[in-house]
């Protein structure tokens, strides 16, 4: 058992057990561990449905919480509550910038949201739909549906590029100058909209 599991229970509570504790049998201990096994994991399936670093730490992992993703998580959490509209976010590469905000947070966004609807840009189709792929084989995976149990993928519907969820939501991968006239997001994602090799030559 991870010491954690101490953390789920009230202070009270907490003295309470460490008085009664050597005088508990075998069996009364065991039956308290299972419970304080039950009780870490019914917070850490809280935490990760009210807080994108605790979604993170449950679906992905190894995942480590870098200072960067405490800014990140408190941004994104303005967003889902729509306290922010629009958010630009530059961070140096290989810092999880694209894993974070690309990746986890749309799957987060859809399980707070099923009903909504993403539109995911990056320079070329294939890049979005690539980001489609892996967030709809999260959210059919067993540790997304531990969290989220409500959102699910539709069977009638799911393409790598264009998916939707069995309340209505959608996801729609996109590339620079693809079409997207009479299409709305409620949660639109842009992921490096240049290449490198444009960038490159943009620097000269």
């Amino acid at each position: 058992m991870k010491r954690d599991a101490f953390t789920t229970l009230s202070k009270i509570e907490l003295e309470a057990m460490q008085k009664a504790l050597p005088f508990m049998s075998v069996q009364e201990k065991m039956e308290l561990f299972e419970d304080l096994e039950l009780r870490e994991k019914r917070a850490s399936l809280k935490a990760a449905s009210t807080n994108m670093l605790g979604f993170a730490q449950a679906v992905y992992p190894n995942f480590k919480v870098g200072p960067h993703h405490k800014k990140l998580a408190k941004i994104f959490t303005d967003v889902v509550e729509g306290r922010k509209k629009r958010v630009i976010i530059n961070i140096a590469p290989r810092m999880g910038k694209s894993e974070f905000s690309s990746y986890l947070f749309p799957a987060y966004f859809l399980g707070k949201y099923p009903e909504k609807k993403i539109i995911m840009g990056t320079h070329t189709a294939g890049l979005s739909e690539d980001f489609g792929r892996r967030i709809r084989n999260l959210i059919d995976s067993d540790e997304y549906r531990d969290v989220f149990p409500q959102t699910l993928v539709a069977d009638d519907q799911k393409a790598a590029g264009k998916w939707s969820t069995s309340a209505g939501g959608q996801y729609y991968a996109a590339g620079v100058g693809g079409a997207l006239a009479g299409r709305g997001a409620d949660l639109f994602v842009i992921d490096d909209p240049h290449s490198e090799q444009d960038v490159q030559s943009l620097s000269f």
